[in-house]
């Protein structure tokens, strides 16, 4: 499921950095897969049909029925929904680089119906597309690092800001090396007891009362109850399928942590004479914007600009952006970004 970055290779540390990758299409569920029917590429990448939360299941049941069934998703040689990194690195022509979570990688429309997509074609741009389905800010801001890091300096840069209670999950460090959680089904041999006694101690300090603490060092995460596993079978799914309903004790920190996030971005876009522009999802955390941060001047002179306010369609899985909903915040971008390329 190509929407699930893998956070290990966003770890400033990490031995083997190199550009984020995406988890691939998987062949796990009968008769086509977890995405439907899957065509490799020459070019090492994906054209596949479906991606959580855009189903066939669930376009059957309660999706938007004015779209097909058709294959939507084209993805590069690392799973993003972009050009190719590699061979665009150096290209002459402006570079867009468009990141966020799945608003920004396209959840249940074709490939030429994303914004990003949009943008590179009105200004006959490279599209570097590394929106990521799930992800919250603290993965979006070491995505962007982790490509600046690399050496995938951008002309302009947009962020599409998500939201607020979502935040990385880690575990131990023989699953995270592993590249395979959580967007897999499995995990290595030997990893399964691991990670089910890490599942049960998340969800046991859920009905604890006392305070937060670490686990093994980590973040901990706070799971609401339903998210429970069902039929008292532990697995890989009944944890991925909470990420929504995540949140974390804290309060204000939310707020401070994202404002460090917002800081890092802008500071990196500035060494590097990258021009930035920011978007919004998170109603919360949009007004938090509005009223905190925007009058100190970190924007740059733009008013943030709230997505849901050009909202008028659903996407195929009638839970995200539309193709009409795209193509007005690529139209409100194109406005913005002209005077500048």
């Amino acid at each position: 499921m190509p929407s699930c970055i893998h956070i290990s290779s966003l770890n400033p540390i990490h031995k083997g950095s190199g550009l984020p990758r995406m988890s691939e299409p998987d062949y796990v569920h009968s008769p086509y897969g977890h995405n439907g029917r899957v065509e490799s590429l020459p070019d090492g990448g994906y054209h596949f049909q479906w991606c959580p939360s855009d189903s066939k299941e669930n376009w059957k049941q309660n999706g938007n029925r004015d779209y097909d069934d058709g294959m939507f998703y084209t993805v590069n040689k690392h799973c993003f929904r972009a050009d190719d990194f590699e061979s665009t690195k150096h290209s002459v022509k402006t570079k867009i680089m468009c990141a966020g979570d799945s608003y920004t990688f396209g959840i249940g429309v074709k490939d030429e119906h994303t914004y990003p997509h949009l943008l590179a074609k009105h200004f006959d741009a490279v599209n570097w597309n590394i929106g990521a389905g799930g992800i919250g800010n603290d993965a979006i801001a070491l995505m962007i690092s982790q490509f600046f890091r690399e050496g995938y300096i951008p002309d302009v840069l947009v962020v599409n800001w998500g939201y607020l209670h979502r935040k990385i999950l880690a575990v131990t460090e023989s699953i995270i090396q592993d590249n395979n959680f959580p967007c897999k089904d499995t995990l290595p041999t030997g990893a399964q007891s691991e990670y089910n006694e890490l599942c049960e101690r998340l969800l046991n300090e859920y009905n604890s009362d006392h305070s937060d603490q670490n686990l093994d060092g980590t973040e901990v995460a706070i799971w609401q109850p339903q998210a429970t596993f069902p039929n008292d079978k532990l697995n890989i799914n009944s944890v991925f399928n909470a990420h929504e309903h995540m949140i974390v004790r804290g309060g204000d920190t939310l707020f401070i942590d994202f404002a460090i996030q917002q800081q890092l971005v802008s500071a990196l876009c500035k060494a590097h004479g990258v021009k930035l522009y920011e978007m919004f999802n998170d109603d919360v955390l949009y007004y938090f914007i509005i009223k905190y941060l925007a009058p100190t001047g970190q924007w740059s002179g733009d008013i943030p600009f709230r997505c849901r306010s050009v909202e008028v369609d659903l996407a195929r899985d009638n839970g995200h952006f539309g193709s009409k909903t795209l193509a007005n915040i690529a139209n409100h971008l194109i406005e913005k970004l002209t005077p500048i390329l």
